[in-house]
Formats: structure tokens, sequence, C-alpha cells
């Protein structure tokens, strides 16, 4: 093997050493080598050690050409420090959030992803030296690691949708993403009521005293709105008349809200037009409304607070106090 061609051995079952010499150095008098463990194939291996091989090309023939401008009197231009991808991705999050353009659950993702999935693996490279054989390596040892494959989907989609934003701000030259594939989440079958189980679950509310929660599922059931939507409901856009409720926005948990001193739950309008929507109700529906209406507005009563069109259609009764006040009573329920 010639100097500089580099060496691949096996360390272990699916471990790969990568040793390059450099020869000796001139200054120190030391051989110099460049080692790397690869984990994966022996063609993996092989990848990394063509990229190494290329960086080092790549990094003599810029000394060479600082030296011949240095001979030539040219002063050499100041290159840019570098920037850990996780020192970026600390930044590109904090402008998301920034902007208020992104729900404070998407936000709260999107840290979580950074931290646990992206930072460990690539946060230390400088964000001009990553390649897409960097992206592949982590797919693997994130997946070792035990990453999900809808985690790590998700996560390969934060970075990418990031460095994308990188590009554009001219930080590097293009997307090492867009040259891998985004890992494949397994489908999941939804889970559904079939016209028997519906049947039996309306018996069950019938035979309930009528709550917030029992109206949640009602809504849920005659309407097929999500989770969000439902909870999200407000008595504006409940028409009893024409049997109809629209939907205009959605109930969100916020995670971590305790931890940073913020709102647990927050309103949202529709991530598209599409779905700012009317629903159209049916009878037995609107009949256990209109009686819900008038309980809820008794119930708020007796505790001094007048039900309004801003009130809650799935409003919490919960009358729990804390320092003489019942902070849950006539809000939001909570999503979980």
């Amino acid at each position: 093997m010639l100097k500089g061609d580099g060496s691949i051995t096996k360390v272990k079952r699916g471990i790969y050493r990568v040793r390059i010499d450099l020869g000796i150095d001139p200054i120190t008098k030391k051989r110099k080598v460049i080692s790397r463990n690869v984990r994966g194939t022996k063609e993996e291996a092989g990848n990394v050690r063509d990229e190494l091989k290329s960086e080092i090309k790549a990094e003599r023939e810029r000394e060479r050409k600082r030296e011949l401008d240095r001979r030539n009197g040219i002063e050499p231009v100041e290159e840019k420090p570098p920037l850990p991808i996780g020192e970026y991705l600390t930044q590109w999050v904090a402008s998301r959030k920034a902007s208020n353009d992104l729900t404070h659950a998407t936000i709260s993702n999107y840290e979580r992803y950074i931290r646990v999935w992206i930072a460990p693996y690539l946060g230390s490279l400088d964000i001009v030296e990553l390649k897409p054989l960097h992206v592949k390596t982590w797919h693997t040892k994130a997946r070792e690691d035990g990453a999900s494959p809808r985690t790590l989907q998700a996560a390969h989609k934060v970075l990418k949708q990031a460095l994308r934003d990188a590009v554009f701000d001219e930080l590097m030259p293009s997307n090492p993403c867009d040259a891998v594939r985004t890992p494949k989440a397994e489908s999941k079958s939804r889970g559904y009521l079939v016209p028997d189980e519906a049947r039996r679950m309306l018996k069950v509310l019938d035979d309930t005293r009528e709550t917030g929660f029992t109206v949640a599922v009602r809504l849920g059931l005659a309407t097929g709105a999500r989770r969000g939507e439902v909870l999200g409901l407000i008595w504006k856009n409940v028409d009893l008349e024409n049997a109809t409720i629209s939907i205009t926005q959605s109930l969100a948990q916020v995670d971590g809200a305790k931890k940073e001193g913020t709102a647990a739950k927050e309103i949202k309008a529709p991530k598209t037009e599409k779905g700012n929507r009317r629903i159209s109700l049916d009878d037995a529906t609107v009949k256990h409304l209109r009686e819900w209406k008038r309980l809820q507005a008794m119930e708020l009563y007796k505790s001094g607070i007048r039900q309004k069109q801003s009130t809650p259609v799935c409003a919490s009764l919960y009358d729990a106090k804390i320092g003489g006040i019942a902070p849950f009573l006539g809000g939001f329920l909570d999503p979980q």
C-alpha cells in the first residue's frame, strides 16, 4: 500500500478501522496518521476512506495555493470561523421560535429531536463539512441506539429543513440531506369504531351524567373532528338553530410548559384553509348540546361565572380551589 492510499481493517463484526498514513511531519518529526472507526459495512468504510482522502487532497491544494500567494505577496483571505452544526441548529430553532409562525408544540418537538437525535451525532461537525455520508452514518447509529423509524424520519426532516435555510443564508453550498433518502416509517393502522361499537359508545354516553368529557366524546363521534378541534370549540361557533358547528380553531397541549413557566394549553388556527369548515349535526347531538348548554350555564352560575359566547363548549366544571380560586372552572379541558 502506498503512502496516503489508506487501509481498512476489520476491528470486529460491523466495525472497521480506516487509517491513512500522511508520512513524517516535517516539524514534529513524528509519523502523522489519521484514523477513523466506521460502523457499518466494508463498503461504507471505503466511502469514509475515500472522503478522507478527498479532504486531505483539498487541504493540501489549499495550502499549496496559500504558499504561492505568500510568495507572490498576496494577502491570504481570512477564512470564516467554523460553525458547528449543533450551534447552528440552536440558533435556527431559536429564530423559528422568535418568528411565532410555529406552535409551541412544534418548537418543542424540534428542540427534542435536535437535543436527543441530531446534536449527539452531528453536532460537533462544521456545517460546511457535512456530507451525505455523514447523514447516512447518523441514520445507522441512531437506529442502533434505539430511534424508531418514525422518530428518525421526523428528525431527518427537521435537519433537512434547517439545512435548507442554511443554504439560503449561504452558510453552505448545498443541502446534503437532499442526496439521502428520508427514512421510511412504519405505517400505523388508525383505530376506528365500527357501527356496533359506535352504538355501544352512544349507549354508554346516554347512561352517563353529561360533563365536558362526555360532550367531547359525543361531538367527536358525531362529527369526526379532531380532538383539539372538539376541545377548542366555543359556543360562538355552535349554531343549534341550523344544526351546525364551525371549526375555526384547535386546542393544543404544550409540552414542557410548566418547566418554562408558560401556559400548558394554547389555541391555534387550522394549519390549512381547508381546516376552517362547517359540519352538520344530527338531531340527537343537537338535543344533547341544548341540554348541556343549559346545564353548563347553571353550574357555572353557581360559582359566579357567566356563560359567554367565548366559553368552551367542553368547558371544565372542575371546581377545586387553590387559594380560594377555582382556576380550571369554565376553562378548556386538558387535551391529554
